[in-house]
């Protein structure tokens, strides 16, 4: 697990410095990229609408296309308590959308032959092998369901984290809670959520982040800027490459990319994306055109997080 975290390191590296220039691309004009400019400032005035009614806090929106920026935007507050604007450079807890950061350090471990996606977790933490799995079941007396453990058909593989087929539910379903850290000198740019949640009623707890974390949370306690994140989905987008560095090759960046649950999933074994998506090494994967209730194209991917309207999605090209 050491050399994970360690090529986790290296991929922040090589790819999450835009913190301390003006732009994590170049900028373009949205017409010199195929998009329009009118449409593209709709968002601003949508997400604006949304900060005055108090659905959002704020947000950092940026569109790119063709390896530029046609679209960047901050909008409400980074911290509405505190009544701070929103920043750019404003450090957001990513949920979720740590995933794929962790899969892109997990891959390059296996492009440097130091795993293989069939070896079972057990290999590397030995305290899960012959592990139990709950199995939940109707009683015909009581008319109540049941939980059973039984012991697991087989063991999860590294491939199996990577797709959702693990078995295991995320940490934060707990009481769990640790997180990469966000340094005392940054912790003046860290994002924060309204306190009370406009459809529930119910206050919003989020994880400390600038607390030091009592364990890798590779699933969902990551932080990360607006610009950071674009330049990572620009990495991936590039298959692989980004100003000159090469992460992971082209066909490794193609195979995280495609659908790896398939047909030998069994349904309800694997967890969905929704109608019309599978998912890959990391992330939600478009299989048709159609089906899902959202627009897009078969091949595209992504994936979001949960503490609030934050999402990556890339097309299938440029």
């Amino acid at each position: 697990m050491k050399a994970l975290a360690l090529a986790l390191v290296m991929s922040f590296s090589l790819l999450l410095v835009a913190g301390a220039a003006a732009d994590p691309l170049p900028r373009a004009k949205a017409e010199e990229v195929g998009l329009s400019s009118e449409k593209l400032d709709r968002i601003g005035r949508i997400l604006r609408a949304d900060v005055e009614r108090g659905r959002i806090p704020g947000a950092v929106v940026i569109v790119a296309r063709k390896g530029r920026i046609a679209y960047l935007d901050t909008v409400g507050f980074r911290d509405k308590i505190a009544g701070a604007a929103m920043t750019q450079d404003a450090i957001f807890r990513i949920a979720s959308m740590t995933k794929p950061l962790v899969s892109v350090a997990t891959m390059m471990l296996y492009e440097e032959g130091r795993l293989f996606l069939s070896d079972p977790v057990s290999k590397y933490l030995p305290e899960l092998a012959n592990r139990q799995v709950g199995v939940e079941k109707l009683d015909p007396v009581t008319g109540k369901t049941v939980f059973y453990t039984v012991p697991a058909e087989s063991e999860m593989t590294i491939q199996d984290l990577l797709r959702h087929t693990s078995g295991f539910t995320s940490g934060n379903r707990g009481t769990t809670h640790a997180g990469f850290v966000v340094p005392a000198d940054k912790k003046g740019r860290l994002a924060q959520a309204l306190a009370i949640d406009p459809d529930t009623g119910k206050e919003i707890k989020l994880f400390d982040p600038t607390t030091t974390p009592k364990f890798e949370c590779g699933g969902g306690c990551g932080v990360s800027t607006a610009g950071d994140y674009v330049r990572f989905t620009q990495m991936l987008l590039n298959r692989g490459t980004l100003e000159g560095a090469r992460l992971l090759g082209r066909k490794t960046v193609e195979y995280m990319t495609s659908d790896h649950l398939g047909s030998a999933i069994a349904p309800g074994a694997a967890y969905s994306p929704g109608p019309g998506y599978g998912f890959g090494l990391g992330f939600a994967v478009r299989k048709d055109t159609g089906v899902s209730s959202v627009t897009g194209s078969a091949g595209d991917y992504n994936w979001a997080g949960p503490s609030g309207p934050v999402s990556g999605s890339i097309p299938k090209k440029s």
